[in-house]
């Protein structure tokens, strides 16, 4: 038993609830046919929680497992149950390449060694609801140097000396 809110009349096939508070609410259709006789009630329960805060500190470290494995890192949010790591081919995420999850505060990805790419992680509740993501992080592919250029360099080096 609860306290009717909002009651509603509309022949459209949609309607939005707005400045819905915190908690739990009931919400129930009927349909009326054109001679106003009411069909069988639907109801659903609808709870509204509060939004996680994102993540922040996102940081990569070189992996020590592959020459394109990338361990990545962020700051633990306090009611998270776990994270959603996304890898993209650009900055806006149209296009979602990859889709992690994990209980930890970090994640080791096998990298395109031959493209840039996006990463963001969004922090999630037990019921799965997330939080916004995180600020995407851009990285760049490796450079791989010849040893020739190494070769060179050092020789440089000691004719300096």
């Amino acid at each position: 038993g609860g306290a009717l809110l909002q009651s509603h009349v509309t022949a459209s096939p949609g309607y939005t609830l707005e400045s819905l508070k915190e908690g739990c609410y009931r919400l129930q259709l009927r349909a009326v046919d054109t001679e106003g006789f009411n069909g069988m009630p639907a109801a659903l329960t609808m709870c509204i929680v509060p939004r996680l805060p994102a993540v922040i500190g996102l940081s990569t470290h070189v992996s020590n497992t592959s020459a394109h494995a990338m361990r990545l890192s962020w700051r633990a949010v306090s009611g998270a149950h776990s994270y959603r790591v996304e890898t993209a081919t650009d900055s806006t995420f149209a296009e979602i390449t990859e889709t992690r999850e994990t209980s930890a505060t970090e994640l080791e990805v096998n990298l395109p060694a031959d493209s840039s790419y996006s990463v963001r992680v969004v922090a999630l509740d037990a019921a799965g609801n997330g939080s916004l993501p995180s600020a995407p992080m851009e990285i760049e592919p490796a450079v791989d140097m010849p040893w020739g250029f190494f070769m060179l360099l050092f020789a440089l080096m000691v004719s300096l000396v």
